[in-house]
């Protein structure tokens, strides 16, 4: 598996070698959150050749167009190739399959489905761009149903068969693929109308009247509209939160995660019905959904979803994968209500210089929510667009002209950044890498450069 490091492709190889494949990884060496679930499987350089008796060949698509010598080699003695996208597509041909799309809220969704799924010991699996915390491997009873992350970049998500979907929402992102947000809905509406006969579509309610136009173009797709507005929504009493009149044991208070957790219980349901080959009707999906509600209450949590790193000397750290604006302002609202009398000090990477650069103006506002920032450099990840300028310099300085100087800072350079956040840590401050690049590992040096003062 070549780019095995990445979010989607950690987690295939970990499901993979559970279900008996052996596994060899290439990447960089560069160390990543999805450094525990690779633990048990070998990796090596992204420079090394193709290993001997390899049956076949999975590769991100971030190498598609700059194929390292392994994935070279591979095509020139014809063993069978196949990108990530592929691959979840071989699956999900060959078992029930649900997939939670959206811009954002997928990993969230995908794992409490999951997770649900393995308190009711069902035989089935999930693929997805985390894991869940404490766990070192993906979740996989079996193949009679499974549950995987289907993104929309580069249309992949039209690959795979579902019978079931879920659209958490839909924003405009990957501008290095798609011009606006009219394509990116376009793209959702064929992976709507392709699904297959029958299916089930679970849908946030802010989409109530784009979805309500496919609908008409698929009349035999059931809908259930979930969230504000809608009945399938949760209700806040004195002694908690509750969803379907069952308490949701759930310490979150922001309702965009909120709302992911009863989209995952919903999908849950449905793939459970799916597995006993019921039909797909709304009703029992709710209908079954009801015994679901209470186990969330030992839901984990994902890793790099808030996941709290360490506590040392009075500051909370964590480390959030947000990296598109509308997740930003929904994780730092979140935190915001866990943490209400606390600063939150974030360390930003921004992942991708055509995403900075087409949604710098919602980047700014996002971040304008921290209360001391530390802009980072773009991530240089395996897509290589980082353009002519610096985004993130230009990022900066639209905060600067919106919001002021006082609690926001340019810091390019990696030591830099340890050295004045650590400076500035104050105790009771919460103290978050986010982005979807590698400054996780910060958090650890900014710790021992404390110790040092």
């Amino acid at each position: 598996m070549i780019g095995i490091k990445g979010t989607g492709m950690s987690h295939l190889a970990s499901y993979l070698e559970k279900s008996g494949i052996e596994v060899i990884g290439i990447d960089v060496d560069t160390s990543f959150f999805t450094d525990r679930i690779l633990s048990s499987i070998p990796i090596l350089p992204l420079s090394a050749p193709l290993p001997e008796s390899v049956d076949r060949v999975i590769y991100s698509t971030a190498y598609r167009d700059r194929p390292p010598l392994a994935l070279e080699m591979a095509r020139s003695i014809g063993i069978r190739l196949q990108s990530y996208p592929e691959a979840l597509r071989e699956l999900s041909l060959s078992r029930p399959t649900a997939g939670v799309s959206g811009t954002h809220g997928k990993t969230t969704t995908t794992s409490i489905s999951a997770f649900l799924l393995e308190c009711e010991e069902r035989e089935s699996g999930a693929v997805y761009g985390s894991y869940l915390k404490g766990r070192r491997s993906a979740y996989h009873r079996g193949d009679r149903s499974l549950v995987i992350e289907a993104c929309e970049y580069q249309d992949h998500f039209l690959l795979y068969r579902l019978e079931v979907l879920v659209i958490t929402n839909i924003d405009f992102d990957h501008p290095d693929y798609f011009a606006d947000l009219e394509a990116v809905r376009d793209s959702f509406r064929r992976r709507f109308l392709s699904l297959e006969r029958d299916a089930v579509a679970i849908v946030h309610s802010s989409l109530v009247e784009i979805v309500s136009a496919w609908m008409r173009e698929r009349p035999d797709i059931e809908v259930l509209f979930y969230g504000e507005g809608t009945s399938l929504d949760y209700e806040t009493r004195e002694d908690g939160i509750y969803f379907l009149s069952e308490r949701l044991g759930t310490a979150e208070r922001g309702r965009a995660i909120l709302e992911d957790h009863i989209a995952g219980i919903l999908l849950a349901s449905a793939l459970e019905l799916a597995e006993d080959k019921e039909k797909l009707d709304g009703e029992r999906i709710v209908e079954n959904a009801v015994h679901l509600v209470p186990l969330l209450s030992s839901y984990p949590g994902v890793a790099a979803r808030g996941e709290i790193i360490s506590e040392k000397e009075g500051v909370v750290y964590l480390d959030e994968y947000a990296h598109h604006p509308r997740e930003i302002a929904v994780s730092l609202e979140s935190l915001r209500a866990r943490y209400p009398e606390h600063r939150l000090v974030v360390l930003f990477m921004p992942h991708t210089a055509s995403r900075t650069e087409a949604l710098m103006e919602d980047f700014a506002s996002a971040l304008s929510a921290a209360d001391l920032l530390f802009l980072q450099s773009v991530y240089s990840s395996a897509r290589c667009d980082e353009g002519s300028r610096d985004s993130s310099r230009a990022l900066i300085e639209r905060i600067w002209e919106r919001y002021g100087r006082e609690r926001y800072f340019y810091v390019p350079d990696r030591e830099e950044c340890v050295r004045l956040s650590a400076a500035s840590l104050k105790r009771g401050d919460v103290c978050i890498t986010m982005g979807a690049g590698d400054n996780r590992a910060l958090i650890i040096r900014i710790i021992e450069s404390r110790k040092r003062v």
